[in-house]
C-alpha cells in the first residue's frame, strides 16, 4: 500500500500537520521541509511533460479522472502548497532543510522503487532515463530553495 502512495500525498500531510501541532518548533521544522519539497515535486512532476507529453492525460486514466477534475487536483496539489508556503514566513528555512527535504525524499524513492528510482507502479509508466531526470530535477530544487529563498527573499 506504501509503496502506491505518491510523494506529494506525504508533503500534504506534512504541509497540514505544521498547523495543526502545538509544537512551534516541529510546526516551522516542517513548513521548512515543506517549502523546499513543494517547488520540488511541483517542477519534477510538470517536467514529465519534457519526456511524455501525454503524462498528464495518462495520470488522469489512471486515477479514472476526468483531464478537468485532474488539472483541478493538480491545482490543490501542487500550486496551492507553493502559495501557502509563499504567504507563510520562510524565514526559517536553512540550507540543513534542503539536505533533510533531499534525503527523505531519496528514501521514500528508493523505497517504493525499490531501489530503482523508476516509478512506473506508483504513477505511470516512463523510461528510466526520464524518472533519472525527474528526480535529479526534484533533487536539486530541493537542494536550491534555501539558497534562492534567503537570496530573493530575503535580501
Amino acid at each position: 500500500m506504501a509503496e502506491s502512495i505518491g510523494f506529494t500525498h506525504y508533503n500534504l500531510l506534512m504541509l497540514l500537520a505544521g498547523p495543526l501541532s502545538s509544537n512551534q518548533s516541529l510546526s516551522e521544522e516542517l513548513d521548512s521541509l515543506c517549502s523546499c519539497i513543494s517547488p520540488a515535486i511541483f517542477l519534477s512532476f510538470h517536467s514529465s511533460l519534457l519526456f511524455d507529453r501525454q503524462s498528464l492525460s495518462k495520470m488522469a486514466d489512471r486515477y479514472r479522472m476526468s483531464i478537468r477534475a485532474f488539472h483541478a487536483a493538480n491545482v490543490v496539489a501542487h500550486v496551492l502548497p507553493l502559495l501557502i508556503l509563499l504567504k507563510k514566513s520562510v524565514r526559517s528555512v536553512r540550507p540543513h532543510h534542503g539536505r533533510r527535504a533531499f534525503l527523505i525524499h531519496l528514501a521514500w524513492g528508493l523505497l517504493v522503487s525499490k531501489g530503482s528510482l523508476c516509478l512506473d507502479e506508483v504513477y505511470i509508466r516512463m523510461s528510466k532515463q526520464a524518472w533519472r531526470c525527474m528526480f535529479t530535477i526534484a533533487f536539486l530544487t530541493e537542494l536550491a530553495t534555501p539558497l534562492l529563498i534567503r537570496k530573493f527573499l530575503h535580501q
